[in-house]
């Protein structure tokens, strides 16, 4: 099982997908996980936010950070909740658990949201990211600097194909796919990325998060 943490951090990863790319690829979680995300879990518990509460602050943080991205300072939490798709009321409810109520007449401070947001999520911890295929996809994703600007660091790469180990992308070496287990290890890998071509992915990549 995944901590709570982790598992919106997962949540917001999966949304991230959607938004940012296009392509085929998917995220997978890989055991154990960090202390961080079980830290994030504790924390969260101990603050009584309420399970719902931070199942939906995902939602909340694709919202600002689309936001932040603009270079929007604050938002009212009627134009906050429209872009995260709940209501206003509830959406002020689960801020004031986070001890967020806004300015009247203002709003809410986009970046200042962003930063509890990521903090409850766990994604100020470091979360390594292994990406599996390294073809025009895999090399988009690792240069994409919107993993590191939300707390996930890539690892490693890898992929099946011997002709390709030793070549670099975004500054990583391309290590064959016989290296998975003890990258995990060395590197504390949490969560994995793999991309394939149109079809479903090779047994190497789909066994990967298997316990041991």
């Amino acid at each position: 099982m995944c901590t709570r943490s982790q598992t919106h951090n997962l949540a917001f990863a999966a949304q991230l997908q959607k938004q940012e790319h296009r392509g085929n690829w998917t995220f997978h979680p890989i055991h154990p996980a960090p202390t961080g995300g079980a830290a994030g879990a504790r924390r969260s518990r101990g603050r009584g936010i309420p399970d719902a509460t931070v199942a939906r602050l995902p939602l909340y943080l694709r919202a600002l950070t689309a936001l932040s991205e603009r270079s929007v300072p604050t938002v009212s939490s009627e134009e906050l909740a429209t872009a995260a798709g709940v209501n206003s009321a509830k959406l002020r409810k689960d801020f004031s658990y986070l001890g967020s109520y806004g300015t009247r007449g203002v709003g809410y401070d986009v970046e200042y949201l962003v930063y509890q947001i990521s903090r409850e999520l766990g994604l100020t911890q470091d979360w390594p990211v292994v990406i599996v295929g390294i073809g025009n996809l895999g090399h988009a994703l690792a240069n994409y600097g919107g993993f590191a600007s939300r707390g996930f660091r890539v690892a490693a790469l890898l992929d099946a194909d011997p002709a390709l180990a030793g070549r670099t992308a975004a500054g990583l070496p391309v290590r064959h796919m016989d290296e998975l287990e003890e990258i995990i290890r060395a590197e504390h890998v949490s969560i994995g990325v793999i991309t394939t071509p149109r079809g479903p992915p090779s047994r190497s990549a789909t066994g990967w998060w298997r316990p041991g």
